[in-house]
């Protein structure tokens, strides 16, 4: 524990390297073929909604000149 009191000098232990080993192989380096559906369903998702705030802004619009001033 570093603080206790019997030990009044900390020391050091050396280090060792271990054994290299590969951790993905050459399959990771090449890159997946895969259709990136949640980026297409974000991107729909988000087109979607910017149609229906363009729908309600026109809906207001006309409502909004079509009402006599009072």
């Amino acid at each position: 524990m570093l603080g206790n009191e019997d030990d009044k000098e900390l020391v050091p232990q050396p280090a060792t390297v271990g054994d290299s080993y590969a951790l993905g192989g050459a399959e990771l380096l090449t890159p997946k073929r895969e259709l990136p559906w949640k980026k297409w369903i974000l991107w729909a998702v988000l087109l979607l909604g910017v149609v229906l705030l363009g729908w309600m802004a026109a809906r207001l619009a006309k409502q909004l000149g079509s009402s006599s001033p009072t």
